[in-house]
């Protein structure tokens, strides 16, 4: 039995790559984030508005971020999205390994990381198509999607608890890392 599966370009594997780089520091994020929280209040109101302030950027900025995504250059979006993410979350490694960050500088910070994130995802998905075109397309989307939910979803999470449990500005300073790697990643992309 042959494999009729069209194939997918090295390109599309890089960005595969920074995608589920990115994915799971999202999800390291997701756990070790309120872990921070908690240990820096024990006003249950902060905690939850520590968890609201990460999704409020989809909320209010998809849209007009989808609108910069279409006129602006998908990779270099990308890639400041993530160096500007590598940048916040080595302060906050910083700032949790040496004790001093405060919740409200961390609220400020997240705010703009979800930011981040609403650029990254957003440029990822409509990036797909300048990398990989025809019958190839339907079958990278299902990849891409099927692994940032597996990657943010299941990876991340487990990785930030243990991370997390090992020193409490570590699971950030990973976090950091992986941005930075997929940033790189993109940056490696040529397109035709």
């Amino acid at each position: 039995m042959s494999d009729t599966r069209p194939a997918l370009p090295s390109a599309f594997w890089r960005q595969w790559a920074a995608s589920l780089i990115s994915n799971v520091g999202d999800g390291v994020n997701f756990v070790a984030m309120p872990l921070l929280v908690l240990s820096l209040t024990d006003d249950e109101r902060v905690l939850a508005l520590a968890t609201a302030t990460a999704f409020v950027p989809w909320m209010v900025l998809a849209l007009p971020v989808g609108v910069a995504v279409d006129r602006y250059d998908r990779r270099r979006l990308m890639i400041v999205a993530n160096i500007v993410r590598t940048l916040l979350f080595g302060l906050i490694a910083a700032g949790a390994a040496g004790g001093w960050i405060g919740v409200w500088v961390l609220m400020a910070v997240l705010l703009v990381v979800g930011v981040c994130e609403v650029v990254f995802d957003s440029a990822a998905q409509a990036f797909l198509p300048r990398i990989v075109s025809g019958p190839a397309l339907a079958r990278a989307n299902g990849v891409l999607m099927s692994t940032e939910l597996i990657a943010g979803s299941v990876v991340g999470l487990a990785i930030g608890a243990l991370l997390y449990d090992v020193a409490i500005g570590l699971p950030f300073g990973v976090n950091a890392a992986s941005f930075a790697l997929a940033a790189v990643l993109i940056g490696s992309i040529v397109l035709r």
